[in-house]
């Protein structure tokens, strides 16, 4: 407040412990612990903005983002005064729990019973735990944190047969414990039966038939750069 009209931090403190196979087999085990803090402050009208992972001299972050201000841009904003928040539960201490163990004989799971019936499948896995804490306050009396963890499940295959290649791949995750493999198991399967037989097709016209996940990935992301505001601002949106 001594040198500057507004001002926010944003601090983040998380934990990871993810698990990874690779060709069919335990490839890893990690666990990471990230602390950072940013401060975006308002300075005779212009944004300056400072972050660090280094807690030890907050003092230093203050003059990083003093020094941006020159090339910050306009602040068109008030940040807001205190403000009462519905509470979303998003967080679950039983992940926090989970044995390594279980999450390595989780991931083996995952492996062994998909290839089961396609012994020729290579397969990668992940299975992975995380607790994000974020706060946030203001010069104007504005405050909000939350809590959350994360527990996740993937599954990727690649099979190869002759010059043809086929990917495979599901993935499961919830802010509790997902210790039961069978569904994402299940929806691997499905994928893999469905390629089982090759079909041969010759030069023409023919209807298509999109999965959720193929509408997302072929219309989202030409949607979302139409309606980001910066290419809007330039002129530049379809």
């Amino acid at each position: 407040r001594k040198v500057s009209q507004q001002a926010e931090v944003f601090y983040l403190e998380a934990e990871s412990t993810p698990v990874g196979f690779e060709n069919n087999r335990l490839k890893h085990l990690q666990s990471r612990q990230t602390r950072g803090i940013a401060l975006r402050m308002v300075v005779d009208g212009k944004i300056g903005f400072a972050s660090t992972t280094d807690l030890r001299d907050p003092i230093s972050i203050v003059e990083a983002a003093v020094e941006a201000v020159p090339f910050g841009p306009q602040a068109h904003f008030q940040l807001p005064g205190a403000t009462s928040y519905a509470l979303v539960e998003t967080y679950d201490s039983a992940v926090e729990a989970v044995p390594l163990e279980r999450m390595i004989e989780l991931g083996q799971t995952l492996i062994d019973r998909v290839r089961a019936n396609f012994p020729d499948l290579v397969c990668q896995a992940g299975v992975s735990k995380d607790t994000i804490l974020v706060r946030i306050i203001n010069s104007s009396g504005g405050e909000a944190s939350y809590r959350k963890s994360i527990f996740s499940l993937a599954l990727e295959g690649l099979l190869v047969r002759g010059t043809d290649m086929l990917f495979v791949g599901e993935a499961e995750a919830s802010c509790r414990p997902v210790l039961d493999p069978s569904a994402t198991i299940e929806r691997t399967l499905w994928q893999l039966e469905m390629a089982r037989e090759k079909a041969r097709v010759t030069t023409g016209e023919y209807p298509v038939i999109f999965t959720p996940g193929g509408v997302g990935s072929a219309l989202l992301p030409p949607i979302l750069v139409a309606l980001n505001g910066k290419t809007v601002f330039q002129g530049a949106s379809a």
